[in-house]
């Protein structure tokens, strides 16, 4: 039994050396290998977290903007901003779900715009252009069509621009009876 409070693996002999003043050593909890070892862990969860909160912010901000700019009909920008999307480092699921719905909607724009397009150029290829400026008032603006098919369009509207539409014929027709001249008509 050890009743007197030292190991029995100590050598008792430098107590005896020593005339038995020896002093306590004092008793280390952490060294400073395992101190710094420990303020790296920390200083990389601080770390951590800060880029995760700034990945966040910067998320937030890049889908406000997007979402501000399809909110404003500017489906090119807005189609443009939602692409650049993709490398975020950090996309929530609500946004996520939000950008796809949003890009497939710019893109069924584009393919109804490409639509009327191509029914355009088949009644100026008829050499119909009354037709024409019929179709050209179904697409719905902002254009989206790129290209050379974008450049097409605008010198589409230049061309029919003086064309006199049936609707507006008889309209016009309609506002320049006098009221003496439909009297007489009856």
């Amino acid at each position: 039994m050890n009743m007197m409070g030292k190991n029995p693996l100590d050598d008792g002999s430098e107590d005896e050396e020593e005339g038995g003043d020896k002093k306590k050593k004092p008793q280390v909890i952490v060294g400073w290998s395992d101190a710094v070892i420990l303020l790296v862990i920390v200083a990389l969860v601080f770390g951590g977290y800060q880029y995760y909160q700034y990945t966040k912010r910067k998320s937030a901000d890049v889908f406000a903007r997007c979402a501000t700019l399809f909110d404003a009909a500017a489906y090119s920008e807005a189609e443009a901003c939602y692409d650049s999307t993709w490398s975020l480092n950090y996309v929530p699921v609500a946004q996520d779900s939000l950008r796809a719905v949003r890009i497939g909607v710019v893109k069924d724009l584009r393919a109804a715009q490409e639509d009327i397009f191509d029914s355009v150029e088949s009644c100026f290829n008829a050499k119909d252009t009354v037709g024409a400026a019929l179709e050209m008032r179904t697409l719905k603006k902002p254009l989206l069509l790129m290209g050379e098919s974008g450049t097409t369009w605008k010198s589409w509207e230049k061309a029919v621009a003086g064309v006199k539409l049936p609707a507006e014929t008889a309209a016009v027709k309609d506002s320049s009876a006098t009221p003496a001249d439909s009297t007489a008509q009856r």
